[in-house]
């Protein structure tokens, strides 16, 4: 990032804004993620996924024509410079969104391995993760609305993100699992909050990468929290 780089100017927002930029959060407590979803989801922001991607994918062609007209050190307009600031405003908005769901989903669907717990605990102890990731993988209600809904209101200050985004990913890859939920797919769905979580991903690549994210029942957007769907209501099978 070269925030040194002038404000008005492409350059700027290319390399310092921070939903460009690979930004590492993996100490963050997950209690301060729900907090702030729970903000989120105060403020009355509500959307479709549908209309998500169509506003993420316009700000970004947005920005590439202005890319292609403008010089990067070149000074921008009145009017270039508030549609620039509306497509990040947007799109992160959009990020924010997004890191809540997927997160929230995640969570709701390690609920299935209960009964694993204490063996995959053992496998994440030789990986260096903590007992309290594994505590409250036991913990998670039965109740995938309820698992969701209780993440948001009380996820743990005694687990950080980075180790949250790691159990997630040993429960779906290293667990016994049948055709229709958890497994490997969910195990690509944790490893984009991973990678995005441990500065691997930038906001925009966990969008874009996000976007196309499917489970063992087709694309991941059929939850019915922070964002719901428009032409995938019904879940399928128990994903």
């Amino acid at each position: 990032m070269r925030f040194s780089d002038d404000k008005n100017t492409l350059a700027f927002h290319i390399n310092a804004r921070p939903l460009m930029a690979r930004i590492p959060f993996e100490g963050m407590p997950c209690s301060a993620l729900g907090s702030k979803a729970k903000e989120f989801l105060g403020n009355g922001h509500h959307a479709l996924p549908e209309t998500e991607a169509i506003w993420f994918y316009l700000g970004n062609h947005a920005l590439a024509a202005l890319r292609r007209k403008k010089a990067l050190n070149a000074p921008l307009t009145e009017k270039e410079l508030e549609m620039v600031e509306e497509v990040f405003a947007r799109s992160n908005r959009i990020f924010l969104r997004m890191l809540y769901y997927v997160t929230v989903i995640c969570v709701r669907e390690a609920r299935h391995a209960h009964n694993q717990v204490d063996e995959l605990a053992k496998k994440g102890k030789a990986e260096g993760l903590p007992a309290a990731a594994f505590t409250f993988a036991k913990s998670i209600h039965d109740d995938s609305s309820v698992a969701m809904q209780e993440f948001i209101d009380h996820a743990p200050a005694d687990l950080t993100m980075g180790d949250l985004s790691k159990t997630l990913c040993l429960i779906f890859y290293k667990g016994k699992w049948g055709g229709g939920y958890g497994g490997p797919k969910w195990g690509n769905v944790s490893d984009t909050l991973k990678h995005l979580v441990h500065g691997e991903f930038t906001p925009e690549m966990f969008c874009d990468v996000g976007f196309a994210l499917s489970h063992n029942g087709g694309p991941i957007w059929n939850k019915a929290i922070i964002l719901a769907a428009a032409f995938h209501r019904q879940p399928r099978g128990r994903a």
